[in-house]
């Protein structure tokens, strides 16, 4: 016997319970990159502090920044408050 399956619309929620992560990477240079990375912090302010030291430390002014967030696939029907977050 086969299943019926039913649509069912989801939305995508930013998971508020998984901190965000930013990154930065120094991508100054002539011919190459510079190539320097921040690490991975959960605040954009390490990043910019990073960011500001090694400018000063190297005169590099062009930088890639990543922000990396985590998400959940929620039915549409339900209120962002009321998505509790499932763990694997």
């Amino acid at each position: 016997m086969r299943a019926i399956m039913r649509y069912i619309p989801f939305t995508t929620l930013q998971d508020l319970e998984a901190l965000p992560e930013y990154t930065i990477e120094c991508v100054s240079g002539d011919e190459e990159s510079c190539g320097e990375k921040s690490g991975t912090y959960t605040e954009p302010a390490r990043v910019e502090e990073w960011m500001r030291r090694h400018t000063q430390e190297t005169r590099h002014q062009n930088y890639r920044r990543t922000f990396t967030d985590f998400a959940i696939m929620a039915p549409f029907e339900l209120e962002p408050a009321r998505v509790a977050r499932v763990k694997a």
